[in-house]
């Protein structure tokens, strides 16, 4: 290497330090290896849809979970397909997929009172997310659903994704924190 890159690589973390940067299931306290109590003491549920089992993997690497937790996610997804490259003789050489999420997160019935009187769970939390790719098709079979099989790895993972950053985002408005 040359004094020109050990200086710059001795320099990034200094002046990365001040930029905000925290990573989506890392404890407030920045503790590394911890995740945020807030998003793995909940369970993931899916409907019996193929993607919805991916994005429930995609959200399993990302968080762990609680199976006895007092919160459950609920994900519920499909994908469409739309041609955008159409060729004359009807043959689609490019398409994009879309595959739409929903999901909630619900507490648990909250456990009767001394009284026997169970009060009301409080409302779930809701979204839904839409996210697109391309995907080109070749006259290859084998080309064309390798292309399909990873483009439905992607809108995967960019779902899970948006579902912890809004789970995050929601749950630090809850805990009254200000972040902008």
């Amino acid at each position: 290497m040359s004094s020109r890159n050990i200086i710059a690589a001795a320099l990034l973390p200094i002046m990365l330090s001040g930029c905000g940067f925290e990573p989506i299931a890392a404890t407030k306290t920045g503790a590394v290896g911890e995740q945020d109590l807030s998003l793995s003491q909940l369970s993931i549920d899916s409907d019996d849809e193929r993607f919805s089992y991916r994005v429930r993997q995609e959200l399993l690497r990302s968080i762990s979970i609680d199976p006895e937790a007092d919160q459950t996610l609920r994900v519920s997804s499909k994908i469409d397909r739309e041609g955008l490259a159409i060729e004359q003789d009807d043959a689609v050489t490019r398409l994009n997929l879309i595959a739409r999420t929903e999901y909630a997160l619900r507490e648990a019935a909250p456990e009767p009172d001394a009284d026997g009187v169970v009060s009301e769970a409080p409302p779930p939390l809701l979204g839904s997310t839409r996210v697109v790719t391309a995907v080109n098709t070749t006259a290859s079979q084998f080309a064309a659903t390798v292309s399909r099989r990873e483009a439905v790895e992607r809108l995967a993972s960019e779902t899970a994704l948006r579902i912890i950053t809004f789970l995050r985002v929601n749950r630090s408005n809850e805990d009254g924190d200000e972040r902008s």
